[in-house]
């Protein structure tokens, strides 16, 4: 099963080279006729020889994570981001309060350990919450009053 889920994920990921490359590369790569390559994945090729910068330290908008903890929700742990500033940072890294910083919301589908009403087992309700995973620059909103 384990081989068969990495031969579908190369395959994928050859198709998916091949449509972005192939108009292009086609031109320069000599005809293979009946030759057989052999294709060898290398985890240290694969991934970054640096390490990527954390978006949230190094954003415009930057944001921490709070970790809240629920006792009657699956999952019992969620991180919300929370905007470090009001406004956003400019190229020489101040706070520029021309723009503002306003959080990313995306909606997670979690699950509710509620007490039945028969039998006093306990059940599980599936909701939704909406939680920030992270801040952007936004031109302020104003609203003009009459």
């Amino acid at each position: 099963m384990y081989l068969a889920s990495n031969l579908y994920t190369v395959m994928v990921l050859c198709g998916l080279v091949m449509t972005m490359f192939g108009a292009e590369a086609a031109p320069h790569a000599p005809p293979l006729g009946d030759k057989t390559v052999t294709l060898v994945l290398d985890s240290k090729t694969i991934l970054p020889s640096h390490p990527i910068r954390p978006l949230h330290d190094h954003s415009t908008s930057p944001w921490t994570y709070n970790t809240t903890h629920y006792k009657d929700l699956y999952p019992p742990t969620i991180h919300q981001a929370h905007c470090s500033l009001n406004g956003c940072l400019d190229k020489e890294g101040r706070e520029n309060l021309t723009f503002e910083s306003k959080p990313i919301l995306h909606q997670i589908l979690v699950l509710r350990r509620v007490l039945g009403t028969i039998g006093g087992n306990y059940r599980y309700r599936l909701e939704t919450m909406v939680i920030p995973v992270g801040c952007t620059c936004v031109n302020p909103s104003i609203k003009v009053q009459q």
